[in-house]
């Protein structure tokens, strides 16, 4: 349940609340987070400016943190993978995590458009959250 934080840009809102690498974000405005897919959805019906609350999980236990949305960036894939812009393969090094995109067949199967696979989950915050 909920959406891993995987990486929290400097300066960034997200930041500024005090959200952190390996943060699992439990409820979003209210909204319970189920998946991370979900996360963009409630995130995204509110505007620029809103002043919103989220809950995580960090090291076991549950904290509230108040965030200002920004912008967001031109290309928002971009902004998630990083400089890199490669997908095909993305390692999070701070998190245990390796992951690579889900096939067409893959994604099929769990009847979505898009998504990740993981890969490889070593000792971290991907393992402390339960991803396998």
């Amino acid at each position: 349940m909920g959406a891993l934080v995987a990486q929290v840009q400097s300066g960034s809102p997200a930041s500024e609340a005090g959200l952190q690498p390996g943060d699992v974000i439990i409820a979003f405005n209210g909204q319970p987070i189920e998946s991370s897919a979900e996360l963009p959805k409630v995130v995204g019906v509110l505007p620029a400016g809103s002043e919103a609350e989220m809950i995580v999980v960090r090291n076991g236990e549950q904290k509230t943190l108040s965030v200002t949305l920004g912008e967001l960036p031109d290309n928002p894939q971009q902004a998630m993978l990083g400089a890199g812009g490669d997908n095909s393969t993305v390692q999070g090094d701070t998190l245990g995590l390796t992951v690579r995109d889900a096939s067409k067949a893959e994604l099929a199967r769990a009847d979505a458009d898009q998504g990740v696979i993981v890969t490889r989950v070593e000792e971290g915050p991907a393992a402390t959250a339960g991803l396998q």
